[in-house]
């Protein structure tokens, strides 16, 4: 399965709210009983798209673009609740070249990059540190 959620989601009902707190009020238990019982082996979640935030609290994109992290690791949330029902998350990770602040605020578009590629040290506090079953591509 695959959640497409992200800063500009809106709600099915309601007003639009700030992404911190659709963050804090997302209900991880009602997501992975969904997952769970649709009988998919994982769930796709998109963790940055178009507007660059995160869910959960990364130093490195707070290095280089205060703001746009939370502090609820709703990643990790997920990743509990979903390993309780046998279902794996994956990280989808986009690097938000749709974001003009966020692409002038990590100079991507200097040649070369002043810094290093923000996937690694933003994603495996997250992805590794979650859950014993946490895998990355970078990692055997």
């Amino acid at each position: 399965m695959f959640l497409h959620w992200n800063s500009f989601s809106l709600p099915l009902r309601g007003s639009a709210v700030a992404y911190e707190e659709a963050v804090d009020s997302l209900l991880v238990d009602q997501v992975a009983d969904m997952v769970s019982g649709s009988g998919s082996a994982f769930l796709v979640l998109t963790t940055s798209w178009a507007g660059y935030y995160f869910p959960a609290p990364m130093p490195a994109i707070d290095a280089v673009l205060p703001g746009r992290t939370c502090a609820r690791d709703l990643v990790a949330d997920l990743i509990a609740a979903l390993d309780a029902r046998g279902v794996r998350l994956v990280l989808y990770y986009h690097y938000g070249k749709d974001d003009a602040a966020w692409w002038r605020a990590a100079r991507f578009h200097c040649r070369p990059s002043p810094l290093p590629p923000l996937s690694r040290p933003s994603v495996t506090p997250v992805s590794l540190d979650a859950s014993p079953n946490a895998r990355a591509p970078w990692r055997s």
